[in-house]
């Protein structure tokens, strides 16, 4: 008996022993789904197979790229000959110079645009390439015309550079494209770098880097690109160092002097400064519990390289310093203002309100002994310290405490009461009352009052840390005191006054 299978068609070729084509293959996949479905119909069961697919899709999807590796380098090369296409036009004259730059950036930037738009519908790998094909024309395309043919003034370089960085990184980042972000920022400063050297232009290429580093702060809210920020700040510190060096070096070329006058390099350093601590403090305001090892690592570079560097670049040349000292004093006061938006939602030991209150500590400090001197220096000090620790003892905040103790320390350094009682404890002779200013003896009272408030405030349930600094308190102004006991004591003579100060110190 012949077996009626024999006349079945086998799965993969038909009677004649040919491969069936892709269209046969279709409909035969549809005339089973119908199938299928009818059979679910009868038993009234809902088919879960797909919707079927429209025979132009399967002819499409026949004819897209493999999207192999190999394809997606192919059509880079594809993409990197357009640009050179561009750039034999310029160069032989047919498109004008800078025209043929504008064309050229104008391109990387179309291709960002496609890189964006085949990442939305899912194609990122072919995007990636997409952006390294972008970056691979426009820094090497703003170094060419910039330093090879001087098409382009680094001022409008730098600010190009800092546009194509931009868009190609946040494409790059949108996307999660996280190798092409990296190519991008590294690229990128490394594109700057190079240009500022090859043409002395420290201060051209300075807003590049500080706003570039001030940009990838936006990513503090994105855990998993935090790091990146790393390679923007580094790059905007050592940029910054490298400009405060070159304006403090003596000698030097006369086209380095010329980009770097002293008022420029000041506002550069300062600008550094505010755009960092601004967007920290915007940061924190915003999203709470954002500070970690970067900020402060970034912070306290930005004090020493914007603020140090300002200082230090102002007192070489001999210019005025209080419009940083004004600077530094008010944003240390907003910071403090802004601590205590938390005081109420966070602990003590929260990194935020303790980077929010240290900052403002270092900023009043540095911000009062540029903008004033002596006795006004003094009643600010106290003034401050007065008004720290009083709120550190009221929302019970001891890290405020020791804020307190810190600017009544200083006060009392410079109001002149320190070195009058340490005159009244170890000078050769008999101490005068005439060191004794008003300003002394103000922070004198507000040292004993620092002491003796948190006890009338809480009684006995004061807590032991904010008994610490009142212990600081009570020490300093009972030595102050004593001082000035010694020294009203009148003049005497060695043998009574040692024995005076013996007293006094027991």
């Amino acid at each position: 008996m012949v077996s009626p299978f024999l006349d079945t068609p086998s799965s993969g070729t038909d009677r004649n022993g040919n491969a069936p084509s892709a269209a046969e293959l279709l409909g035969r996949l549809l005339a089973l789904e119908a199938r299928v479905a009818s059979l679910e119909a009868e038993r009234g069961m809902t088919s879960p197979v797909p919707a079927p697919v429209p025979a132009m899709a399967a002819r499409e999807a026949e004819e897209l790229p493999s999207g192999t590796l190999l394809g997606f380098a192919g059509r880079t090369c594809l993409i990197l000959g357009g640009a050179f296409l561009l750039r034999t036009l310029t160069d032989s004259g047919t498109v004008p110079a800078l025209a043929g730059v504008g064309l050229g950036l104008a391109y990387a930037a179309a291709w960002a645009f496609s890189a964006h738009r085949s990442a939305s519908r899912g194609q990122g790998p072919w995007a990636a390439f997409q952006v390294f094909a972008a970056a691979a024309i426009a820094f090497p395309l703003l170094w060419e015309t910039t330093v090879r043919t001087r098409f382009m003034a680094p001022l409008p370089a730098s600010a190009a550079l800092l546009a194509m960085t931009l868009l190609l990184a946040g494409v790059a980042i949108r996307h999660e494209l996280r190798r092409m972000a990296w190519v991008v920022t590294l690229a990128a400063l490394a594109t700057g770098f190079a240009i500022m050297a090859a043409m002395s232009a420290i201060s051209a290429f300075m807003p590049f880097f500080i706003l570039a580093s001030g940009a990838s702060l936006l990513l503090s809210g994105r855990p998993a690109w935090r790091n990146l920020r790393w390679a923007a700040a580094l790059g905007a510190d050592l940029a910054v160092l490298v400009m405060v060096i070159l304006a403090l070096s003596p000698g030097g070329s006369d086209l380095l002097a010329k980009d770097l006058p002293a008022g420029r390099v000041e506002a550069l350093a300062l600008g550094f400064a505010g755009v960092h601590l601004g967007t920290f403090l915007v940061a924190i305001l915003r999203r709470p519990r954002v500070v970690g090892a970067y900020e402060i690592f970034q912070t306290l570079a930005v004090l020493a390289l914007g603020l140090g560097g300002t200082v230090r670049v102002a007192l070489a040349a001999g210019t005025e310093l209080g419009v940083l000292g004004a600077a530094a004093l008010l944003f240390g006061l907003t910071c403090y203002g802004c601590a205590f938006v938390f005081v109420e939602k966070q602990a003590d030991d929260s990194m935020d309100f303790k980077y929010l209150t240290s900052l403002a500590l270092v900023l009043v400090l540095a911000g009062s002994l540029l903008l004033l001197h002596g006795q006004g220096l003094a009643l600010v000090l106290l003034v401050t310290g007065a008004a720290t620790t009083a709120l550190g003892v009221r929302y019970g905040k001891f890290s405020l405490q020791f804020h307190g103790l810190g600017f009544l320390a200083s006060a009392g350094l410079a109001s002149g009461l320190a070195g009058a009682t340490l005159a009244a404890f170890l000078g050769a002779n008999a101490p005068l009352l005439s060191g004794y200013v008003p300003a002394a003896l103000l922070t004198l009272a507000a040292l004993l009052a620092a002491h003796l408030y948190p006890l009338e405030r809480r009684g006995q349930g004061l807590d032991w840390q904010l008994r610490v600094p009142s212990l600081g308190f009570g020490a300093l102004g009972l030595a102050a005191l004593a001082g000035l006991a010694i020294t009203a004591a009148g003049p005497m003579d060695p043998a009574t006054l040692a024995a005076l100060r013996t007293a006094a110190l027991v």
